[in-house]
């Protein structure tokens, strides 16, 4: 019977609770599942019940997705949640992504005790729950994360946070205590809106040596240039992020942005891929040879993502570019898709000009250039 289903690895549940009892009763001796998940467990009261019966003859169970699953509107929906992680000890992937945990804040309370009781969660995908429209639920998550010492990968995407500055008070707190999360995600959100929440995050990140993977994508990061002075203060510290993604900021409309991030990057020696996708820095040309003057010291970047930033609208930005090709030999990958380079001949002169002196660069990416008819 075993040998039947060694390859059954992922289980997608119906909304049919009827079916889903036949599928229990057909695999209550499955051990080989890895991942399961659900979009309909709200839809019939007796699929709670099922999934706690299930779950525990889900032995190798590695994985569980409850994606749009409207939890959350229940009052009861996380502490059924908790039920059924107790009766599971292998379950390393959380996924909770677009519920309701942020509608009360007795979700969070109860999810706190989730995150303290499980040891064996290490990665938690907890985007677009509308956490941060509570402050309170940030309290709770941060005295979860503060006793959690099992969670490495920590998605809080899209969550309305940073419209109160207490948002990052706490996850910068629960930063300083924990020493599990090596990968954080805070995109789209809107952290860029008080200079005081990057100050509370530089704070946390000169004490934190556990985080390895930053993501601030789209988080308006261009509305103060304080944001960037205190980026700047954390990564001349930090010696712990080998991955930063700040792209989607739309930073270079001030070029004080660019000098304060080159100053970092000067220093920083531990940063390996930086994210600056979309950030608009084609529109000055100081810019790029901030970017350059950054790269002339900085040796432990491997790959630059400079996709879409217009640079090829003003010869003199591809110019800088190239000076980074022909003098820095640590760079191994760089997008340049989608910035108009085929705009001028000259642009992919310099960039010939550039790449003939380089021997480090394996990876660029020049599409959607306008470069042939094709693009």
């Amino acid at each position: 019977m075993e040998e039947i289903y060694e390859y059954l690895l992922d289980l997608e549940i119906s909304e049919s609770a009827s079916y889903n009892i036949c599928l229990y009763l057909a695999i209550k001796n499955l051990k080989y599942i890895e991942k399961i998940r659900t979009c309909y467990i709200k839809d019939d009261e007796k699929n709670f019940e099922f999934f706690k019966q299930l779950i525990p003859h889900c032995i190798s169970i590695k994985g569980l997705n409850f994606e749009s699953s409207k939890l959350g509107e229940d009052e009861n929906d996380i502490i059924h949640l908790n039920e059924i992680l107790q009766k599971s000890k292998s379950i390393k992937r959380l996924t909770m992504s677009l519920n309701r945990l942020g509608k009360n804040e007795k979700n969070m309370l109860d999810f706190k005790e989730v995150l303290v009781i499980n040891n064996t969660i290490q990665e938690l995908i907890l985007d677009q729950n509308d956490i941060g429209k509570n402050e309170t639920n940030m309290i709770y998550l941060k005295e979860a994360l503060k006793i959690n010492n099992s969670i490495k990968l920590l998605d809080l995407g899209s969550n309305h946070f940073g419209n109160n500055e207490t948002d990052m008070i706490n996850l910068g707190e629960a930063l300083q205590f924990n020493n599990s999360i090596n990968n954080l995600n805070l995109n789209f959100n809107n952290f860029g809106k008080n200079e005081n929440n990057l100050l509370n995050l530089s704070k946390a990140l000169q004490i934190n040596n556990n985080i390895q993977e930053l993501y601030l994508s789209a988080n308006r990061l261009n509305k103060n240039e304080n944001n960037f002075i205190y980026l700047k203060e954390a990564l001349k510290i930090n010696k712990s992020i080998k991955i930063l993604d700040i792209s989607f900021n739309l930073f270079g409309n001030n070029v004080n942005n660019m000098l304060h991030l080159k100053e970092a990057i000067q220093i920083n020696d531990s940063i390996q891929v930086l994210d600056l996708n979309n950030s608009d820095l084609g529109i000055n040309e100081n810019n790029m040879l901030y970017l350059k003057e950054a790269f002339e010291i900085n040796k432990s970047i491997k790959s630059i993502l400079l996709s879409c930033n217009k640079l090829g609208i003003n010869e003199m930005n591809i110019f800088y570019l190239s000076e980074i090709f022909k003098f820095n030999n640590s760079i191994n990958i760089i997008n340049l898709n989608n910035n108009d380079l085929g705009i001028s001949e000259r642009n992919m002169f310099n960039i010939k000009e550039g790449l003939q002196g380089n021997n480090s660069i394996k990876n660029i990416d020049l599409s959607f250039n306008k470069l042939t008819s094709n693009d």
